[in-house]
């Protein structure tokens, strides 16, 4: 079940996100502080630190919010498989690097990159092994062995 956030709290997320795209645009991750982009965001230090532990904190959950985003999207199509679905993912990955080049070149050039790409795997596993058991699942096939490569009480979160 999906959580319902408040919507000052969501507000502030928002604002938080664009803050930081619109300083990553100009600068570096490093250059970028805290209280930089509470003041770009018009948002308290205080607040800010109310929900995260620091930049890198904020930059996960936003990384996070943007992959559910683009999964929302892919989800609400009714006609999808695990293939287009898939494909969809990468295609609105790609879509966004491409209108945010220079977001894209900071990340790479920062020391944030492997921090997105040490919890990404795992977390594709997770969503793909999830995707093909409700596949599976859901047209009978619950007979058939699948085997994956994921802790299985991982799949029950």
């Amino acid at each position: 079940m999906e959580e319902i956030r408040d919507l000052r709290v969501q507000k502030t997320y928002d604002a938080l996100i664009t803050a930081f795209c619109d300083l990553m645009n100009e600068k570096s991750f490093e250059e970028i502080t805290v209280k930089k982009l509470c003041a770009h965001a018009k948002t308290k230090t205080a607040t800010f630190y109310s929900h995260f532990s620091d930049k890198y904190d904020f930059f996960a959950f936003m990384a996070k919010e943007l992959r559910s985003s683009f999964i929302a999207d892919i989800e609400s199509d009714p006609g999808r498989n695990a293939a287009t679905y898939y494909t969809s993912l990468v295609s609105k990955g790609m879509d966004y690097l491409e209108q945010n080049k220079k977001l894209a070149i900071s990340v790479k050039g920062s020391g944030i990159l492997s921090g997105i790409l040490q919890f990404m795997p795992d977390e594709i596993m997770v969503r793909v092994s999830k995707v093909i058991l409700k596949l599976h699942f859901s047209k009978g096939y619950i007979s058939k062995l699948v085997t994956f490569s994921v802790k299985p009480q991982i799949l029950l979160e």
